[in-house]
């Protein structure tokens, strides 16, 4: 069991995160991507249950980048319900400007490509349960 769910997590892993465009919630065609091969891997393992974090950059108000994230995980979810994922499987978690992965808080000029490192939705394997 705990050598199935190390090669589950490791491949929820290697799909990486998603990114957004600047002040945006839409996703874009590699996102896409990424979410229907997490669909296919979510419905071969009908046993785990992800939480989808979403965050910004830190350009804006913190309300306003909370707010913002909340949208990312919205359409992040929401494509995964479209290829037939049960909402109770995703437990949605919008972190605004929190968690950056780099420098780049209100204080560090950064590069727009830093930035948009910081504009994702990550996935974590909450639950996993033998079947």
């Amino acid at each position: 069991e705990n050598k199935r769910r190390a090669q589950i997590e490791n491949e929820i892993k290697n799909l990486g995160k998603i990114y957004f465009a600047f002040n945006s919630s839409t996703l874009n065609s590699e996102s896409k991507s990424t979410l229907t091969q997490l669909a296919t891997l979510m419905e071969a393992t009908p046993t785990i249950t992800l939480e989808v974090a979403s965050y910004t950059d830190s350009r804006g108000p913190a309300s306003y980048n909370l707010a913002l994230s909340e949208r990312r995980v919205k359409s992040t979810i929401d494509y995964l319900l479209e290829k037939g994922l049960s909402q109770d499987r995703l437990v949605p978690k919008a972190y605004g400007e929190t968690n950056l992965v780099n420098e780049c808080d209100d204080n560090t000029p950064c590069s727009e490509t830093k930035h948009k490192m910081n504009r994702r939705s990550e996935f974590v394997v909450m639950r996993f349960l033998a079947n």
